[in-house]
C-alpha cells in the first residue's frame, strides 16, 4: 500500500512539473542484479524461471538511480503478474550500437498482450484483462508513472508483444548528462555526496542553492512554507495536502532546515521534532537567537505528549496544544487566515499517518 501511495505522490508530481531528479552516477548493472534477490522469493513461490544476463563490463549512467529502480522494479513486477508457473523471464543490460546509450530488457513468455492494447498500456490506470491471478491486476498506475520517468530522462521506453506470445519490455537512456537542464534536475555525486559542480553552466558549489531556488517556479500570490521532515513518505503526504496553499520548499533535518530558512525566508515553518543531526526544538532556538529569521512562526509536529515534554516546549516559550484545542480557542488575525489552514492540515494529517493516535502541536506564537 505505501509503495502504491508513493508512486500516486510521484505520478502528481510529474503530472504538476514539480518533479525533480537527483542524478548521479552509477553502474546500471548493479542496480539491475539487485533485482534478482529481490524477486528470488516470488520467483520460487510462483515456480518462474528468474535469470539475468548482464554486460561484463560496468555500465555507467548519469540518472537518478532511485526513479529508475521504480522504472524496472515496475516492468518486473508487470512480467511475473502475467507470466505463469512453469515460465520464465529474461533480463538483460547492453549498450546500443553507438555507444551513446543504455538498455534494459525483460522478456517473458507470458500471456503476453493484445496487439491493439500495446497502445494503451503505458496510459494511466490502464489494466490488463488477462492477469494470470485476480490478485495480481495491479492498479493501473505502474507502466504509466515508468513511462513519465523515462521521459524526465530523455529515454525511450516500448513494448512488444502478441497475445500468447509473451512480452519485450525495452528501456534507453542516455549515458553522460549533457541532455539534463539546470532546472529539471539536482546534480550529485555517488553516495549520497554533496551536489557538484554543474559543467557548462557557469555554477560554482556555493551559487547552486541560489540558482536551484530560481530555477523554481512559484506562484507568488501564495505564501511560502518550509516543511522539515526526516520522514520521506509522511513528508510527501504532508506536502501533498498543502502544495496547493503554500509555495513549499523541503528539508531533511534541522541543519538544512536552519540554511534553508536563511536562504527563503519562508512566511512559516512546519517542522518534524525528532530528526537526526539536529532536531525541531534545536533549529526553533537557534532561529530564535538569529534576529534576521527570529521573528519567523514555527509550528512543531510531534508524537510526544506525556508532562516532560509539555514542560519543556513551556520552557522553550511554546504553547503545546491539541488540534482540537488549536482550532477551537486559537483567534486568527485576518491576514494570518494561511496560517489558520496549514496548522488545521498539518496537524490533521499528522493524526492521521504518524504512528500515535495522540499528537501534539507546540507552536512558537511570534507573529
Amino acid at each position: 500500500m505505501l509503495q502504491l501511495v508513493n508512486q500516486i505522490l510521484d505520478f502528481r508530481k510529474i503530472q504538476n512539473g514539480k518533479m525533480r531528479l537527483h542524478v548521479s552516477s552509477f553502474d546500471l548493472n548493479e542496480m539491475v542484479h539487485s533485482f534478482q534477490k529481490e524477486f528470488r522469493v516470488l520467483s520460487e513461490e510462483n515456480e518462474v524461471s528468474f535469470s539475468f544476463q548482464l554486460q561484463d563490463e560496468p555500465i555507467m549512467i548519469w540518472a537518478d538511480k532511485e526513479k529508475l529502480s521504480i522504472v524496472v522494479r515496475n516492468i518486473i513486477s508487470n512480467a511475473f503478474k502475467f507470466t505463469p508457473s512453469g515460465g520464465s523471464i529474461f533480463v538483460t543490460t547492453g549498450l546500443t550500437e553507438d555507444e551513446k546509450k543504455c538498455y534494459v530488457r525483460v522478456e517473458d513468455n507470458g500471456v503476453g498482450i493484445p496487439q491493439n492494447k500495446l497502445t494503451e498500456i503505458f496510459e494511466r490506470f490502464s489494466q490488463g484483462e488477462n492477469a494470470k491471478n485476480p490478485y495480481y491486476q495491479g492498479t493501473g498506475i505502474g507502466l504509466a508513472l515508468s513511462k513519465e520517468i523515462v521521459n524526465l530522462h530523455h529515454g525511450f521506453i516500448q513494448a512488444e508483444s502478441s497475445a500468447g506470445q509473451g512480452s519485450v519490455f525495452t528501456v534507453e537512456f542516455l549515458l553522460d548528462k549533457d541532455h539534463y537542464k539546470p532546472s529539471e534536475v539536482d546534480f550529485y555525486m555517488s553516495d549520497g555526496q554533496a551536489p557538484e559542480d554543474m559543467e557548462g553552466t557557469g555554477l560554482s558549489l556555493d551559487n547552486q542553492e541560489d540558482s536551484l531556488a530560481r530555477d523554481v517556479e512559484f506562484d507568488t500570490s501564495l505564501p511560502s512554507l518550509l516543511l522539515v521532515e526526516d520522514n520521506k513518505d509522511l513528508c510527501n503526504m504532508i506536502k501533498l495536502q498543502l502544495e496547493d496553499k503554500f509555495n513549499i520548499q523541503i528539508a531533511n533535518n534541522g541543519i538544512e532546515g536552519l540554511k534553508k530558512v536563511h536562504l527563503y525566508h519562508p512566511d512559516i515553518v512546519v517542522t518534524d521534532q525528532m530528526m537526526p543531526e539536529m532536531d525541531g526544538l534545536e533549529m526553533l532556538q537557534a532561529m530564535r537567537k538569529d534576529f534576521q529569521i527570529s521573528h519567523i512562526p514555527v509550528i512543531i509536529l510531534t508524537a510526544k505528549n506525556d508532562d516532560g515534554a509539555k514542560t519543556r516546549a513551556i520552557t522553550l516559550g511554546l504553547m503545546p496544544i491539541s488540534r482540537n484545542h488549536l482550532v477551537r480557542n486559537t483567534s486568527w488575525p485576518e491576514s494570518n487566515n494561511y496560517f489558520r489552514n496549514v496548522s488545521c492540515s498539518a496537524i490533521a494529517f499528522a493524526n492521521k499517518w504518524k504512528t500515535s493516535t495522540r499528537r501534539l502541536i507546540a507552536m512558537n506564537n511570534s507573529w
